[in-house]
């Protein structure tokens, strides 16, 4: 919901006749929306109640013998950004939904109620610890290139 403006920013708003928002996903959800994906019937590991759009689209794109060893490395990387403190997880939950983010993202700002300054600093601290990764994309500005971090590949 709170990319809809972004989304909808003219010309796409000419595109899109009806909006569909997608909440949480239980794991019977999550198992119907990767089926239709895959085209095939899947069983939904165990491990999450609940699951974003995003976490089970990513789960579609592994093979299902990955499925144990990527929730199991979620897991390990939910336990080492606890260990960093509340910003982190809050930056981390943050990242699990919008996807790969700059520090300047208005989504993410507004989520966490950071400035920009904040948010590099959450950010450095999980790439010092190797959580994140950043790859340096141009935007339509003039100037430096921006960093735009996302959560490191879980390993299958």
């Amino acid at each position: 919901p709170d990319e809809a403006p972004v989304l909808l920013r003219p010309p796409a708003d000419a595109f899109f006749e009806r909006r569909v928002t997608l909440p949480a996903l239980t794991r019977a959800e999550a198992g119907a929306l990767i089926e239709r994906r895959l085209g095939h019937p899947v069983q939904v590991p165990a491990g999450q109640e609940e699951w974003t759009p995003r976490e089970a689209l990513d789960l579609a794109r592994l093979a299902p013998a990955e499925w144990d060893a990527s929730i199991q490395e979620k897991a390990r990387r939910d336990v080492e950004v606890a260990k960093l403190g509340r910003p982190a997880t809050m930056l981390v939950a943050a990242m699990e939904e919008l996807g790969p983010v700059s520090p300047s993202d208005d989504r993410l700002l507004a989520r966490t109620g950071w400035t920009s300054s904040r948010a590099s600093q959450v950010f450095r601290q999980l790439l010092d610890v190797g959580l994140v990764a950043y790859r340096e994309v141009r935007g339509d500005r003039p100037g430096r290139p921006a960093r735009l971090y996302e959560l490191r590949p879980l390993r299958g």
